[in-house]
């Protein structure tokens, strides 16, 4: 009976320890690495993929690097979702209103919020640029003239883009 006892302690001590400041600061880590990694990819491959498309000169071309483009802002509003939904959890954690974590629960959401901010501002460039790259008199090879392309192309670029930012415009405070 004193074995059942001590398990059932030792099992309620490892459920706490689950829970307790290590585990809330190993989750912030957690959150932290992650907007690291989506900075570098807004960096690097969301640019990359957004140039690609405003450098593209056929409608072949165009859906490709469309695609490819849709793949990463999927990726990218997949990823804010997930860290969003984890940091709700930890400040919901019991022990996250300890002093010794919620300096640390604070900075990881400034940090979330900061990186869906410039992700958003990278986004509205974006738009801009090709609204710009329309209304310039830029016609693709497949657009036989500039009102074809602009009612064909750029509303479902426009809208697109829009509709994945609007996915995940709030973050928890």
């Amino acid at each position: 009976m004193s074995e059942v006892n001590q398990n059932n302690g030792y099992g309620q001590q490892q459920a706490a320890g689950a829970s307790g400041p290590t585990a809330i600061l190993n989750k912030c880590k957690e959150i932290n690495n992650g907007i690291q990694e989506l900075r570098a990819k807004r960096e690097s491959q969301l640019a990359a993929a957004q140039n690609a498309l405003l450098d593209s000169s056929t409608g072949k071309e165009d859906q490709a690097t469309r695609q490819t483009l849709d793949y990463i802002e999927d990726e990218i509003n997949r990823t804010f979702r997930y860290l969003r939904d984890l940091l709700q959890k930890v400040k919901n954690t019991p022990g996250s209103g300890d002093a010794r974590v919620q300096t640390q629960i604070d900075v990881t959401s400034k940090n979330l919020q900061r990186e869906i901010q410039q992700y958003q501002k990278t986004q509205s460039d974006f738009q801009k640029r090709l609204i710009s790259l329309f209304s310039s008199g830029f016609v693709g090879l497949y657009a036989s003239t500039p009102k074809v392309a602009a009612i064909t192309v750029l509303p479902a670029l426009i809208l697109g883009g829009l509709r994945r930012i609007a996915g995940f415009i709030t973050c928890p405070d």
